[in-house]
């Protein structure tokens, strides 16, 4: 007996030091379990979103629930919620790109939210009601396939129009919430970006334009609400090259010819109330709003 005293005491050591090393593995296991859990479901997390839509209610703030939730997560709620927008009858008319290049988000445009300029809204039908100014790029051909460069994206686009991006911001604490960026993008995300309607002005030869040096400005009865920075704008054509290959591509979608694509708002986020707004695109011409009680 007193023989195995020896070789008891070593095995015990070696099991002591293995679960050393193995306990830090468990323990790391568990936790992304617990900040990510497998069992999280985008489909019926869409649904509370759809239905908070239908109702004209507050968006779940799916970041305030869970800031752990990846990306990937994210815009599987966001995949789930336009599954049930197109069940219910509505078409791709494009898509969108939100804080390109500096932490780019996607999102789909809807047919149905598509207007003409002069057209009416109601500020009732909006929890939190924002316009913002942006540039549409038609396409006139199909994209199935990335695109190598800007000077490719280029033979495709047919056109450009101004547009007035009318979003929802249907989270709840939103003025709190856009003083956290991830919060607020992560939030957004899930959301398809918060698309709601977007008017469109008359299209124009792409080429015919310099973009880069094109004058954009909000107005509401005259009053300033935010012009476009032109000494330190982004390459629009490289935001939207951004949207064509890293998200309508990789999230599964194609480009159809006529559909469009805005890279992100020029002039700022706006949240209004009732009365007249204008935006004013230079070359491209001039959008009015009315928002009525």
């Amino acid at each position: 007996m007193s023989n195995l005293k020896p070789a008891i005491h070593g095995f015990t050591s070696i099991a002591r030091r293995f679960c050393a090393r193995l306990l830090p593995l468990v323990l790391a296991a568990l936790s992304a379990q617990a900040t990510e859990p497998s069992a999280f479901d985008a489909e019926y997390a869409a649904t509370l979103i759809w239905e908070a839509r239908q109702r004209g209610d507050y968006f779940p703030d799916l970041y305030r629930l869970n800031p752990d939730l990846s990306e990937a997560r994210l815009y599987e709620v966001q995949d789930a919620f336009v599954r049930r927008q197109l069940a219910a009858g509505d078409q791709i008319a494009g898509f969108k790109g939100g804080f390109v290049p500096s932490a780019p988000v996607g999102g789909v445009i809807g047919t149905r939210g598509l207007l003409k300029n002069h057209a009416s809204i109601s500020h009732g039908e909006f929890r939190l009601l924002i316009i913002e100014a942006e540039i549409a790029f038609r396409f006139c051909q199909p994209v199935t396939t990335p695109l190598q460069d800007v000077a490719a994206l280029k033979e495709l686009v047919c056109a450009v129009m101004p547009a007035m991006e009318i979003a929802d911001g249907a989270i709840r604490d939103f003025s709190d919430v856009r003083k956290d960026f991830t919060h607020l993008r992560n939030a957004l995300l899930a959301v398809n970006v918060a698309a709601r309607q977007i008017m469109l002005g008359e299209p124009t030869d792409a080429t015919a334009v310099n973009l880069k040096e094109l004058p954009v400005s909000m107005r509401s009865q005259d009053k300033p609400l935010g012009d476009r920075n032109l000494e330190n704008t982004p390459d629009l054509w490289a935001n939207v090259l951004w949207v064509v290959n890293e998200y309508v591509l990789k999230r599964g979608y194609i480009i159809e010819p006529g559909q469009i694509i805005i890279p992100g708002n020029l002039t700022g986020i706006h949240a209004v109330t009732n009365g007249h707004y204008v935006g004013d695109f230079g070359a491209l011409g001039r959008l009015e709003l009315t928002v009525t009680p």
